[in-house]
């Protein structure tokens, strides 16, 4: 018989035991090896961490220490004229503690603010490993820390102030997260370190938000598919009856995350409120909230004096709410939310008080006050 009739007579064959309800026996190998291969992540999420500490070390006063400088020198400014010839380098340190157990490292990136700068050519700065423990306030020249004789990662650092300049550090922030070596931090050293190349960075302690960053992304492990079905299956067809599904929605309780002053430490009056509709409300004090993983959360309120610029004029306040993409409600007195796109800027009217205006929070919809973000 030809092979195309040969195919035709087997599907006529397969076509009446689906229509008289028999069962076909169909051969199967093992799956192909591919099906084991791990398979790549997709989703990476990324986090922006700042400093937990930073200083730099000068040999000017080599005893000195810098640790509250809102600057991080780097390199050497002996050059011709120079009346203070100093010669810097800095340490800068980041917890990684807020990136969860069991992720996989995708990149990582310190990012650094240029302020001033010696000399307009360009140069190497590199961020080596430090491999020894150091204090914000106790380090200094005569006892910094050793490093790594070979940087982790290294760019040429110009004369372009008031701009970001990185270093892609993601072997050292896996090595770290995965225990190969202890979090000592960097120091940051400038190549070769000639006499006339200085570079001053903002350091955690400036006025301006530009803290020191490491911006890492990363992804939960991928699973790895294995093949482990039989090499022969029977598939039996039957007639089966059209089943009718009806679902069924249940509301769930939203979360919210609910940021308080220090000066307001338990935030009673906010957490009754929320907390009689049902709600999960978690209190998190200002200075806590980088540590805070936001992902959980369905919404952030930023309670009492939410306007004040002391509290919340810090820019790594703004930007890691801002980057959590999360509907932001502000209450309490003394201003307004300003937290970008997502956030709900509320007045209060004639200087208003908390216990006045919460009650604008929540509509009848049990919708954020004037958004179209649910709060479940």
């Amino acid at each position: 018989m030809k092979p195309r009739f040969l195919i035709a007579a087997l599907a006529l064959a397969l076509t009446l035991i689906v229509l008289l309800g028999g069962s076909a026996t169909l051969a199967q190998g093992a799956d192909p090896p591919q099906l084991a291969a791990p398979l790549t992540p997709i989703i990476g999420i990324t986090r922006t961490l700042y400093a937990d500490r930073d200083t730099f070390v000068g040999n000017l006063v080599p005893t000195n220490n810098y640790g509250t400088q809102a600057q991080l020198t780097v390199g050497r400014d002996a050059c011709i004229g120079a009346e203070f010839p100093e010669w810097g380098r800095a340490l800068i340190h980041f917890d990684l503690s807020p990136i969860p157990a069991g992720q996989v490292i995708i990149s990582a990136k310190l990012k650094l603010y240029l302020r001033y700068y010696r000399t307009s050519t360009a140069n190497v700065i590199g961020a080596h490993r430090v491999t020894a423990s150091w204090t914000e306030t106790g380090a200094t020249w005569n006892n910094q820390p050793s490093n790594s004789a070979t940087a982790a990662a290294t760019t040429s650092v110009g004369s372009a102030t008031g701009s970001w300049y990185e270093w892609t550090v993601t072997d050292l922030v896996k090595s770290w997260y995965a225990g190969t070596y202890t979090n000592h931090g960097f120091k940051m050293i400038v190549s070769g370190e000639p006499t006339c190349f200085q570079r001053t960075f903002d350091s955690r302690e400036n006025l301006s938000g530009n803290d020191p960053q490491l911006v890492i992304v990363y992804s939960a492990p991928t699973p790895t598919r294995t093949a482990t079905r039989t090499a022969t299956r029977t598939a039996t067809v039957t007639r089966t009856p059209t089943l009718t599904y009806t679902p069924t929605v249940t509301p769930r309780p939203g979360g919210f995350l609910y940021i308080y002053r220090e000066d307001r430490a338990t935030g009673e009056a906010f957490q009754k409120f929320f907390g009689d509709r049902g709600y999960r409300l978690d209190l998190v004090a200002m200075a806590e909230l980088l540590k805070v993983d936001l992902r959980p959360y369905r919404t952030i309120i930023v309670g009492y004096d939410t306007g004040d610029t002391t509290t919340w004029g810090d820019t790594r306040l703004v930007n890691f709410l801002i980057e959590s993409q999360k509907p932001i409600v502000g209450v309490g007195e003394g201003g307004y939310a300003f937290f970008g796109k997502l956030a709900l800027d509320i007045g209060y009217p004639n200087g208003g008080h908390g216990s006045e205006t919460r009650s604008l929070v929540l509509d009848r919809n049990q919708s954020i006050y004037k958004t179209p973000f649910p709060i479940s």
